[in-house]
């Protein structure tokens, strides 16, 4: 069993990145802030966050999920679950998108 503040600590880190992910995605939606922040080793950087994290905070989620198996984190779990299938759903559903717009293919 984790401690009140790790349980703090993990549900605070699981939702910022969620966050912090989907207003990034928002922010890079609007064309002008897209060549902005999308050009160089900044735009790299941030399609690489977005690869890693799409799939390691669900992880982390379940993990905690996992690790906080007591009856009185199950709404904060269930926050911090919306929030990683949130950032999820927008990754996957732009990678998507890409493909069937675009004709992005894997080599």
């Amino acid at each position: 069993m984790m401690t009140d503040r790790a349980s703090t600590v993990s549900h605070l880190i699981a939702r910022l990145i969620g966050i912090i992910n989907l207003a990034l995605w928002g922010v890079m939606s609007y064309p002008a802030y897209f060549h902005a922040l999308a050009g160089g080793m900044l735009g790299h950087a941030i399609g690489v966050w977005f690869l890693l994290s799409s799939f390691l905070l669900p992880l982390y989620v379940t993990l905690e999920t996992w690790w906080m198996r007591q009856k009185s984190q199950q709404r904060a779990l269930r926050i911090d679950a919306v929030f990683a299938a949130a950032w999820f759903l927008v990754f996957c559903g732009a990678v998507l998108y890409g493909v069937r717009r675009y004709g992005i293919g894997i080599p």
